[in-house]
């Protein structure tokens, strides 16, 4: 059985099904806004935005329903749940991964626009963007998908909780997750850093901002909130998890599930409250299905930054002059 109280799992439960409802609801708007709006869906940011939105909603619909059915059914798992079993931590890691990877990539991606403007214009369009986010989820669920290799997934006994665990568990052994999470991080946050860093250094540098500018930098700003708090909400998890990996101690970790948990619910927030033609796109679609606002009181169809629009004049009035 599972080993927390029944106050832990009673909260626990219930937090698992009322997060899971209310970041489904929150990513599902904001990626159907997102999709709705043509001008938005044409950028070359949205392909990332709507994956780490795809993330936080796989998130709710599939590992937060799990959890709070193994913490409000105290008794111990059956045998036809051993496919949901095998899948579990595949999906899990292969959610966290990709999220952080498309951190990186769009951190990158944004400090090189902001360095190397016509160059990266060029470079990165939406259709390549696209494929880019495609390529990190790929990479991801390999790289997790291969550990299996060299490990197995089991229910760990004094958790009831599937894991990736080494093929002779349960004797003693190394974890194989280990160090593909270690070699992950170990790339993801110094590349993280620099980038952010750079971008933060060449912003306050920048003595005539302009509009387009302005726009440009809030989207910035946009994206490193959101993995600020992608990074607070997961610390605690990973923390304790690391300080007591048997659970000796279960009201810490109980504190430290509810956090990372939050996050399916803050990033869309974050994205809708700090991004302006967001929070259009959300008002857009949402006087459309309601049909409760007025054609004059709906806002004029969802304006796009125009540092996006004039990227986008610049290249095509390029390619007209070379042929």
């Amino acid at each position: 059985t599972i080993i927390f109280s029944p106050t832990e799992t009673t909260i626990l439960g219930i937090s698992a099904v009322l997060l899971a409802l209310l970041g489904a609801m929150a990513n599902g708007l904001l990626i159907g806004s997102l999709l709705m709006a043509p001008r938005i869906r044409a950028l070359s940011t949205t392909p990332f935005s709507i994956s780490l939105c795809t993330s936080d909603l796989l998130f709710s619909i599939y590992v937060l329903p799990i959890l709070a059915a193994r913490f409000l059914n105290r008794k111990k798992q059956g045998k036809e749940e051993e496919v949901m079993c095998q899948s579990w931590p595949i999906i899990f890691f292969t959610l966290v991964l990709s999220s952080g990877l498309i951190f990186v990539a769009i951190s990158v991606q944004r400090a090189g626009f902001l360095f190397f403007r016509e160059k990266v214009e060029k470079m990165f369009s939406n259709k390549i963007n696209i494929v880019l986010v495609l390529l990190c989820w790929i990479i991801c669920f390999v790289s997790i998908s291969s550990v299996q290799s060299y490990g197995k997934v089991s229910r760990v006994d004094y958790t009831q909780e599937c894991e990736i665990v080494h093929k002779n568990y349960p004797e003693p052994g190394p974890d194989p997750v280990q160090p593909l999470l270690l070699a992950y991080f170990s790339i993801l946050f110094p590349v993280l850093l620099i980038s952010n860093t750079a971008m933060m250094i060449k912003i306050k540098m920048e003595s005539n901002i302009n509009d387009e500018r302005r726009k440009e930098h809030i989207f910035i700003f946009m994206m490193l909130t959101s993995f600020i708090a992608w990074t607070v909400f997961h610390l605690p998890y990973i923390l304790v998890n690391r300080f007591d990996p048997c659970l000796r101690h279960t009201d810490l970790h109980a504190v430290a599930f509810l956090p990372n948990w939050l996050k399916v619910v803050i990033n869309p927030l974050i994205f809708i409250f700090m991004d302006h033609g967001f929070k259009k796109a959300v008002y857009n679609l949402a006087s459309r299905t309601t049909r409760c606002a007025s054609e004059k009181s709906r806002p004029n169809f969802v304006t796009v930054p125009s540092f996006e629009l004039e990227a986008q004049k610049s290249v095509r009035y390029n390619k007209g002059n070379t042929s």
